[in-house]
């Protein structure tokens, strides 16, 4: 496995014209068929090409969610850091460290994930379409690798019960790269925010019940 791995990002000005709606859950499919027991993280990325960005957000936010795998939260909220902080930092190609490349996942737990959400994945990109262009200037990038960022750290800490939030707002962030569509943007938006109130909700909380014990 190289150091790094650097893919190209496709130019921000980039319409629907040819526009695959099912190019994602067709590499899905490709990567599960494949031989070998675990998939790493950097076969991922060098899979998805062009739109590595999202689509490596996406699949590791959804592994994240899986109640299958307990105790990845932590390895998938920093790989999606390392990912996301290059998207804020405005980087035109992806940089994978290598112990983050060389990171593995048993590639049963991707033909499961992919069980678990052809059908909503299927619809959700009959769905989408390109819309709301103004999340994917520069700037508009950069919002979204810095939300990202956020929700990765959530991602990774050990809370009981929340992981599934912050992980789905991931994949909504992803999904807009990946699909163009601001409307899947907007929904990451609204599950950031219900994210940050369950988190300070549970902070205030642990707070009074130790003053009761106080």
């Amino acid at each position: 496995m190289r150091a790094m791995n650097e893919i190209r990002l496709p130019e921000a000005g980039v319409e629907a014209e040819g526009f695959d709606h099912h190019a994602l859950s067709a590499k899905l499919e490709r990567l599960a068929r494949r031989p070998g027991e675990l998939v790493s993280i950097g076969e991922l990325s060098h899979e998805f090409g062009d739109s590595a960005f999202g689509a490596l957000m996406l699949v590791l936010a959804l592994i994240g969610m899986l109640p299958a795998l307990p105790g990845t939260s932590a390895v998938v909220g920093v790989a999606v850091m390392v990912v996301a902080a290059q998207l804020a930092w405005g980087a035109k190609t992806l940089w994978l460290p290598r112990r983050v490349a060389e990171r593995s996942f048993p590639r049963p737990a991707l033909t499961t994930l992919l069980e678990k959400t052809r059908r909503p994945l299927l619809s959700v990109e009959n769905w989408s379409s390109p819309r709301l262009p103004a999340w994917f200037t520069p700037l508009g990038r950069r919002i979204i690798g810095v939300l990202c960022v956020v929700m990765a750290v959530a991602l990774a800490l050990p809370l009981p019960l929340l992981n599934f939030v912050p992980g789905l707002s991931i994949a909504f962030f992803a999904l807009g790269l990946l699909q163009r569509d601001g409307v899947a943007v907007l929904l990451g938006v609204l599950t950031a925010i219900a994210t940050l109130v369950g988190i300070v909700f549970l902070g205030w909380l642990t707070v009074w019940v130790a003053s009761l014990w106080s």
